[in-house]
């Protein structure tokens, strides 16, 4: 039998490239960074919750339009 760590994503920052709408980066709660098409995380191989991931809040959401 083997224990599986199952971690929350974290948003760290937003990437906006031209006008193209702002994408969220992600980490590991080990510090590396993930991308939403991972499972699991390649550095220490914990589960990654992505239905877990909290959502900005209306007034960052806001921020973010404006740039």
């Amino acid at each position: 039998m083997r224990l599986i760590k199952i971690v929350v994503p974290e948003i760290v920052a937003y990437f906006v490239q031209g006008t193209e709408a702002p994408e969220p980066e992600y980490n590991c709660t080990c510090g590396m960074g993930v991308a939403k098409e991972y499972k699991c995380c390649p550095y220490c191989g914990a589960e990654l919750a992505w239905g877990q991931v909290k959502k900005p809040s209306k007034e960052f959401s806001k921020m973010l339009e404006r740039l």
